[in-house]
């Protein structure tokens, strides 16, 4: 096989970056906001932003988890990971 065609991404790897850059949205923009001037670096600026990365992940875990056969079990089981491990510090 050509080296060239195993450099290549296939159509289902293109939407499955696609689909991570949907899920990571929220993450950049919530590190963006914090990072600013628009808070105070206090605790109780960072309480809204796991509520609503927690709600995030949770519409992609049931997102993805219907649609079993367009992406992969790694997408799923970090999206998983993602939820449990952020679940901790709610």
């Amino acid at each position: 096989m050509d080296s060239a065609k195993l450099d290549e991404l296939s159509l289902d790897e293109w939407d499955e970056l696609q689909a991570i850059m949907e899920i990571l949205e929220p993450f950049k923009a919530w590190t963006l906001k914090l990072q600013g001037k628009c808070t105070n670096g206090a605790i109780y600026d960072i309480f809204p932003a796991m509520d609503d990365l927690l709600s995030s992940l949770e519409n992609a875990k049931s997102q993805y988890s219907l649609s079993v056969e367009m992406h992969s079990e790694h997408l799923q089981t970090s999206i998983d990971i993602a939820w449990v491990v952020l679940n901790k510090y709610v």
